[in-house]
């Protein structure tokens, strides 16, 4: 386990989540660096790394008179990793914490942050404590919408946590009450007409 944000990005780059160099994004800008968390997953026997990490992070944060009782995040990289960290929880602290997901809401495909509960989960999730899981996050717009959703079934947000928060975004921006993450790092970036890789 890595004991601070240094390890944390160490780890990232041998799992080959976090590549050095130029790269041009979905948005068309050009950045120095890239972070792309599907790749630590493709290897569980050295992720779950990443998992105790999140793990970690979220039970040290949290009220120990009012406990975390679901993991949950915007799909596809929360289905993953919450389950992972549920199955931490129970293995290492003996806590039983649910683990569920927001899936994409098909009847609105153009909308970029449109998510839903499944029904199935709403009722399940009313009184109980929420920590959002995400994996990478610049804008916090997955993780606000989702933590929306679960206000609507009565349960109350209890915190976010993120492997890397990109976009250094904080918890008054996006109406969360804490936000924590493994690696709190920008990435520079620019437009492709002032990209120093492209016109050095």
């Amino acid at each position: 386990m890595f004991t601070s944000e240094e390890g944390a990005v160490e780890m990232l780059e041998e799992l080959g989540a976090y590549q050095i160099g130029h790269f041009v994004l979905a948005s068309g800008r050009h950045a120095q660096g890239y972070v792309d968390a599907w790749a630590a997953y493709a290897d569980p026997g050295s992720s779950h790394r990443l998992t105790t990490g999140l793990l970690s992070l979220a039970l040290e944060n949290e009220d120990e008179s009012k406990p975390i009782d679901v993991f949950m995040g915007p799909e596809r990289a929360a289905i993953w990793l919450c389950k992972e960290m549920s199955i931490l929880a129970r293995r290492n602290y003996g806590r039983k914490v649910l683990s569920m997901f927001a899936e994409k809401d098909k009847s609105r495909p153009d909308e970029k942050y449109a998510f839903v509960i499944p029904r199935r989960w709403a009722g399940m999730l009313k009184g109980k404590r929420v920590a959002i899981i995400e994996d990478v996050s610049t804008t916090g717009g997955s993780f606000a919408e989702v933590a929306r959703l679960v206000a609507e079934c009565q349960a109350t947000v209890v915190m976010v946590v993120i492997i890397w928060n990109r976009g250094k975004v904080t918890a008054e921006q996006t109406g969360v009450p804490a936000i924590f993450a493994l690696v709190n790092q920008t990435i520079d970036s620019s437009e492709a007409d002032k990209c120093p890789d492209c016109h050095s």
